[in-house]
């Protein structure tokens, strides 16, 4: 498995761990296969998710597994675990009932060159994808509603000029906190509908000359 992973990976930096939900789970599978790959990889971690419901998060932590033979001895370890080794570890020990084999530490990932170019290009839509049409039906009724919601955003329009015809600068202030401005969203709407429209009118145009 690391030399396959070897062969994926441009750089040295990578990190050999397993997965969970809690790190006191499983613990009589999860710890021999820690003694088995601590010999091996000199990098290797356990990453633990801890789901919030309530709150609608999850918080992702990374601990890093030690060999009691390795602490016996007193070999040195990287510096990121010793600080975090000398810091509180009771909480740990605690709330994970993972004994003196965890520490935690903290989780920071470097993104190469190849890693960015894939997330600039997760939201990145086709090249053909303006010139996917929509259907008349459901382009005419977008059209129709977003003329009417302009149109009542005009009245609004009108009564907040005429506002300010009528009101001082200070009061006027008071009155615009919390209420919505309508020019702003005249202007979103109108660029809305001149996109949509000429999108439908310049595809219909090259699919009609390319088929």
């Amino acid at each position: 498995m690391l030399k396959l992973l070897s062969q994926t990976i441009i750089s040295d930096e990578y990190v050999v761990g397993s997965y969970t939900t809690n790190a006191g789970l499983d613990k009589e599978y999860k710890f021999p296969m820690m003694e088995d790959y601590i010999g091996d990889v000199r990098r290797f971690i356990d990453i633990v998710l801890d789901p919030f419901p309530c709150y609608g998060k999850v918080h992702m932590f990374a601990y890093r597994y030690f060999d009691h033979v390795a602490i016996q001895r007193g070999w040195t370890y990287e510096t990121t675990s010793q600080v975090n080794v000398s810091q509180d570890q009771r909480k740990d020990k605690a709330m994970y009932e993972s004994g003196k084999l965890y520490c935690k530490i903290p989780i920071r990932h470097k993104y190469n060159m190849l890693e960015k170019n894939m997330l600039r290009c997760i939201g990145k839509k086709h090249w053909a994808h303006g010139f996917a049409l929509q259907r008349f039906d459901t382009l005419s009724k977008t059209n129709e509603r977003t003329v009417k919601e302009m149109r009542c955003l005009l009245d609004k329009y009108k009564e907040v000029i005429e506002d300010e015809n009528k009101v001082q600068q200070e009061d006027l202030c008071r009155l615009n906190v919390g209420r919505p401005d309508p020019k702003k969203r005249l202007e979103e709407l109108l660029l809305t509908l001149y996109s949509f429209n000429t999108l439908q009118i310049l595809g219909t145009m090259v699919n009609k000359i390319a088929f």
